[in-house]
């Protein structure tokens, strides 16, 4: 979880990849990139990047006013990412409860959304 302390430091400008492929090396830091969010609309929204593998969740205390921002993105037309892709900027404390790399997303901004052809 963010301690108040924490938010002195800058976030760290990285990529999702970066992250993905060392979290441990980011784990406790706040950091700054940009990926794709992918979303069911419904129960789970993940962040990810097509140059890597993999995903990561976002945790429960992430902030509610950045997280209002980024489910009104996934819920435009049709809920979900299946009829769009998303991509925004992230600040996040990465956190790794029980070895799994969660995101508590602090900020989002600069979202993108792109419509995909589904018929």
């Amino acid at each position: 979880m963010v301690r108040p302390d924490d938010r002195a430091e800058p976030p760290v400008s990285t990529t999702f990849c970066a992250v993905q492929a060392d979290p441990a090396a980011f784990a406790h830091r706040r950091v700054f990139f940009r990926a794709e969010v992918m979303s069911d609309g419904i129960h789970r929204t993940i962040i990810t990047d097509p140059a890597c593998s993999g995903g990561m969740g976002i945790d429960d205390n992430s902030a509610e006013k950045a997280m209002d921002a980024l489910n009104d993105a996934v819920l435009s037309g049709i809920p979900g990412t299946i009829d769009k892709t998303l991509q925004a900027r992230l600040t996040a404390t990465i956190e790794r409860p029980r070895g799994r790399t969660t995101l508590v997303v602090e900020a989002v901004d600069d979202i993108v959304v792109t419509p995909k052809d589904v018929r």
